[in-house]
């Protein structure tokens, strides 16, 4: 009695497409029909493992990424069909086949000698392209949406950040002016109840522009920075007085401070 381990029950049909997607179809020798790569399996063996081993040992190729696309009975045999986008090398035929090509799906179906069941698989295989480009092409947009998404966010965070420069440049004189008309006063008037109040404006109007990310230039005392001020007088490297007060908003200088430095 034959050994129920060595009856086939199973087989393997694999179709590879190129970049141009067209399907690779073979001509066994002394066969008449149009067909993919076919394989037999044994109850105990691997259907992945032997459509990759079928396409190294007759084809010469290297298959990256075979994956199911459909199963079927033939008669009592189970047929699990595999597809294959992606492989290195060129077509080399070894024992079992004797022509091969590469055809469009309209060519393989005008074919005269195409396997019945290779011409029901065309369809499947389209399917399987329509549905993967589809989920492809929604990955796509998806990925365009959301990066839609944050350089909008960053273009509205940036035009919040920023867009107070315009509206700074008028405003920041008179705040100048303000701290220049106590800075210069005499220290004996420096304690009228008028000069209070307005030092204390000033104290509000300071805390307002830091609240809004305005930060003013430290000068006077500290090493002359070419980035952050203008030296019109002096060739020093320490600020020795400050002309006109510097400003930047949220780290980006909107105004250089005007200084005098050392000799």
């Amino acid at each position: 009695m034959e050994n129920q381990e060595n009856i086939i029950t199973t087989a393997v049909h694999g179709f590879i497409l190129n970049d141009k997607k067209e399907i690779l179809l073979l001509r066994e020798k002394e066969g008449i029909q149009w067909l993919g790569l076919t394989g037999a399996l044994k109850f105990d063996e691997e259907p992945l493992e032997i459509i990759q081993k079928k396409t190294a040992k007759e084809l010469d190729l290297k298959v990256k990424d075979f994956r199911i696309f459909d199963t079927g009975l033939v008669g009592d045999l189970l047929v699990l069909r595999f597809l294959a986008l992606d492989f290195e090398g060129e077509v080399n035929l070894k024992k079992k086949y004797e022509e091969f090509g590469w055809y469009s799906f309209k060519e393989a179906r005008e074919l005269e000698n195409l396997c019945p069941f290779v011409r029901k698989a065309l369809d499947k295989i389209e399917e399987e392209l329509s549905s993967q480009e589809s989920e492809e092409k929604y990955l796509r947009a998806l990925a365009d949406y959301q990066n839609l998404l944050r350089q909008h966010a960053a273009d509205k965070t940036s035009f919040v950040k920023f867009a107070l420069a315009d509206f700074l440049e008028e405003i920041l004189p008179v705040y100048d002016h303000l701290k220049m008309s106590v800075a210069t006063l005499p220290e004996e008037e420096k304690n009228n109840s008028w000069v209070t109040g307005v030092t204390y404006v000033l104290k509000q109007f300071k805390d307002v522009l830091e609240s809004h990310g305005i930060e003013e230039i430290k000068t006077v005392g500290h090493k002359f920075d070419h980035h952050t001020m203008e030296a019109l007088e002096g060739k020093g490297e320490k600020v020795e007085r400050e002309i006109m007060a510097g400003y930047k908003l949220n780290g980006k200088l909107i105004r250089a401070a005007k200084v005098a430095t050392g000799e």
